[in-house]
């Protein structure tokens, strides 16, 4: 049943680490952290198994084909002509930094 999860911190999580090293009872341990002895389990075999008690992250998305520099490019030529089209923007983009970038990109990143 999912509705019974709780986070737990990290440090927790590599003190449980450090006591299933000393103490074998995993009952125990689950006893003393308060937490269930599948939790004890758990964060002890992804401790071994990854070298981590925390999942890390999968980066969201691709990589992006903008740079905060090229953003910014893009902010002052539209300061420095409003009336700028998306045509010429990808224009600016492709004289300053030689990189072909799809209008529906320059779109989003102005949203």
């Amino acid at each position: 049943m999912l509705g019974n999860r709780r986070h737990i911190p990290a440090p927790i999580k590599e003190q449980i680490v450090s006591m299933a090293l000393k103490i074998r009872d995993k009952q125990r341990i689950a006893e003393l952290m308060d937490v269930g002895t599948s939790t004890v389990y758990r964060v002890v075999q992804k401790a071994f198994r990854t070298g981590s008690v925390t999942c890390q992250p999968l980066q969201c998305g691709g990589p992006r084909a903008l740079s905060g520099i090229q953003i910014a490019f893009i902010e002052s030529c539209i300061e420095r002509t409003p009336d700028i089209y998306l045509v010429e923007l990808q224009a600016e983009l492709y004289d300053a930094y030689g990189i072909i970038i799809s209008l529906s990109t320059i779109s989003r990143t102005l949203k």
